[in-house]
């Protein structure tokens, strides 16, 4: 077992240096120019539907109807969707006669002195759009690498197999490059009660999506997980199949996630180690409230084995509320249930409720422009 754990303080380590990201402070910033006259400026972030979302250097995100929108000019080449079908990566700027226009993009080699490949197209393109109005736009998004990150530090109070206060670390980070999107996710949870160790589980997941057509996307999922007090050395798991964007709007978020897996458990003790096939369900939902400054949010694994037994489920929901910045407190509840645990194993489910400060962070390649 210290071996064990010995590994997930490693895992722990390596998710955590992952998001040690420390954006550099620019001068550059987009421009939203409404009909009344104000100007804000700071990141587009995104269009969509009829609104404009906005990152202004010093508060949080605003949400703008495109209604009441003139223009906008951007400092950084974006990907501008027109609602014609067409697609325009350039720069946005203002129009001699006061509309917009996109202006072609130097190569991303010359736009920031780069000699080798970068993870993003070059933003170059031979359909400049001239003189449109903002009404013709659909979506507008980043042409470059963009990422969001979280680190949270928590205390939890558990029942089932554990009952005790311990520790909660989790890391998450998820990168996306056009169409593709990564999304890497850790926890480690620790414990001890009167110098006993009462809690030592952790995992780690790597989600892949491809978006398709139509709302639809691609996915491969793989997870690996380990708990002391459930005898569990290691469980990997392994899925792939399509998925589908059940509400995108700015201010909801509901995807699933169906399709064939595999699963391979290692067990301490006497217990026989096991694999098997199975089938999959993940979910995702988030829908954000009071302008955005409270979340709620769910999210589920279920894996049931071709057969009877077992099935296998996590699954984390709850309310993440902004306090100050890019600092969150957050409240969840997660559950896991086995059905069919080792005979050591006193309880099928374990509750955990968590109260976490979480640290967050988005942006993209523009973030280290000097």
């Amino acid at each position: 077992m210290r071996a064990n754990s010995t590994r997930a303080l490693r895992r722990a380590a390596f998710l955590v240096s992952l998001l040690a990201i420390s954006a550099a402070p620019s001068a550059r910033a987009d421009v939203v120019r409404m009909k009344s006259g104000d100007v804000v400026s700071g990141k587009i972030k995104e269009i969509s539907d009829e609104e404009l979302v906005i990152d202004p250097k010093f508060s949080d995100d605003i949400d703008i109807k495109l209604k009441y929108i003139a223009s906008i000019e951007t400092d950084r080449p974006v990907s501008v969707t027109f609602r014609d079908g067409s697609v325009v990566t350039g720069f946005v700027e203002l129009a001699p006669d006061g509309t917009m226009r996109v202006r072609a993009a130097p190569s991303r080699w010359d736009e920031r002195g780069h000699r080798g490949p970068l993870l993003a197209r070059p933003s170059t393109t031979s359909g400049v759009q001239e003189g449109f109005e903002l009404a013709r736009v659909q979506e507008l998004e980043s042409a470059y690498y963009r990422y969001e990150a979280e680190l949270g530090l928590g205390l939890n109070a558990a029942s089932g197999n554990t009952d005790s206060s311990s520790l909660d670390v989790d890391a998450e980070l998820e990168p996306h490059w056009g169409p593709n999107t990564f999304r890497l996710d850790g926890q480690v949870n620790r414990g001890e009660s009167n110098g006993r160790e009462t809690a030592n589980n952790w995992r780690i997941g790597l989600q892949y999506e491809r978006e398709l057509r139509g709302g639809w996307q691609a996915f491969l999922y793989t997870r690996e997980e380990s708990d002391e007090f459930q005898d569990l050395d290691l469980r990997a798991v392994i899925a792939a199949g399509p998925g589908y964007e059940l509400l995108a709007r700015p201010d909801t978020d509901l995807r699933m996630y169906a399709g064939p897996a595999w699963v391979k458990e290692n067990y301490a003790g006497s217990a026989s180690d096991r694999s098997f096939a199975a089938f999959a369900w993940v979910t995702t939902f988030e829908q954000d409230l009071f302008s955005s400054d409270f979340t709620l949010f769910h999210q589920s694994q279920l894996i049931k084995a071709v057969g009877d037994e077992p099935f296998l489920a996590q699954t984390s929901q709850g309310v993440d509320m902004d306090l100050w910045g890019n600092l969150d407190l957050k409240l969840e509840l997660q559950f896991d249930y086995a059905s069919d645990p080792v005979q050591s194993v006193q309880e099928k489910g374990d509750l955990r409720y968590i109260v976490k400060l979480e640290y967050e962070l988005e942006g993209d390649e523009t973030d280290w422009w000097q």
